[in-house]
């Protein structure tokens, strides 16, 4: 497999082992090599810029969902082929078109071993959010934790009314 200098970056050492990859002094050039501007994201709705990493935004998100600018959003893809996807093609999307990135429902991406899923897909997000310098995020309807997400914002409906809390500085807003 003929890996690019994006998809190099994304992947870990491991990884690049697995796929039988030998020559792992061009994977950390790669690491080096691209350094990009932040790129950050606000969520219109709150008037909130969203910081270049692992964004989670939990509970009932459809209605916060107005960004700017807009980002990628990532096909409905699940196990395997979701995996793939985001070690191989996002990174050359977003080396050519850089954007932020959405991914939603997440929890309901995977068939089996939906934890273990989660918790791999949230640490390549993390690695795109990271080599892009630009913000990632993933959006469900459960409740998640992200051990990689930077800053978390959880969704609900206290006495009907909505209201985003963003958990880390414990600020919240009534929409």
């Amino acid at each position: 497999m003929k890996l690019k200098f994006p998809q190099l970056a994304v992947l870990t050492y491991d990884e690049l082992r697995l796929l039988g990859f030998r020559d792992l002094s061009k994977a950390a050039l790669a690491k080096k090599k691209l350094k990009y501007s932040p790129l950050c994201i606000r969520l219109n709705r709150i008037d909130y810029l969203l910081p270049p990493s692992l964004v989670l935004i939990s509970g009932e998100y459809e209605e916060l969902l107005d960004f700017t600018p807009t980002p990628h959003e990532v096909p409905s893809l699940v196990d395997d082929k979701l995996v793939k996807y985001l070690l191989f093609d996002l990174p050359l999307i977003l080396h050519h078109d850089r954007a932020p990135v959405l991914l939603r429902d997440l929890s309901e991406r995977f068939t089996r071993d939906v934890d273990k899923g989660v918790a791999y897909v949230s640490n390549i997000l993390a690695r795109v959010a990271k080599v892009f310098n630009t913000t990632v995020t993933v959006c469900d309807k459960e409740i998640l934790e992200l051990s990689d997400a930077t800053l978390t914002v959880i969704i609900g409906k206290p006495n009907g009314k909505l209201v985003a809390q963003i958990a880390e500085p414990n600020e919240i807003f009534y929409l």
